[in-house]
């Protein structure tokens, strides 16, 4: 004859079903880490800086940077800061996103892109390739204040001629 387990130790058993997961999710968060900064720079003096120059700046006919730096609810791309940041590129371009902060812990993601961290002091950078004509709407990831829902950044990409 079987005995059917009391319902202490099934509630048990889940607790500690939920305790594993849990510790297995804080692991694995500790493995992923934001790539290496690509340089510091200090974010008082960003004027004395190679972020001096904000916004797009070609480098070939299909390579860009964009030189960006994420403040107080806004993506700065050396727009007015009443107007919303946008790029036009053309289809099959490269962008090196070199990005910083002034204030705060930021971050943008490029749909079918890792989540790019913007922090105070740390450059950061990343390439991507725009192969697909569409217009990217690109929000800050992390809360920064009260208007964190009001920084946006439109990329326009524009079918290749």
């Amino acid at each position: 004859m079987s005995k059917k387990p009391s319902p202490l130790i099934i509630i048990l058993c889940i607790l500690c079903g939920i305790t594993i997961s849990i510790l297995l999710a804080v692991v694995a968060v500790q493995f992923v880490r934001t790539p290496p900064p690509a340089g510091t720079v200090d974010p008082m003096r960003l004027n004395q800086s190679e972020f001096r120059q904000l916004g797009l700046i070609p480098t070939t006919p299909r390579h860009y940077i964009l030189r960006l730096v994420a403040k107080e609810w806004f993506f700065d791309v050396g727009q007015t800061r009443d107007a919303p940041a946008s790029i036009t590129i053309p289809q099959h371009s490269t962008v090196t996103l070199i990005t910083t902060s002034m204030d705060v812990v930021h971050s943008l993601q490029i749909p079918g892109n890792p989540i790019m961290m913007i922090i105070p002091g740390k450059i950061q950078q990343q390439t991507i390739v725009f192969d697909t004509p569409r217009t990217y709407t690109i929000v800050c990831g992390v809360y920064c204040g009260p208007k964190h829902t009001q920084m946006q950044l439109t990329i326009v990409v524009t079918p290749a001629k």
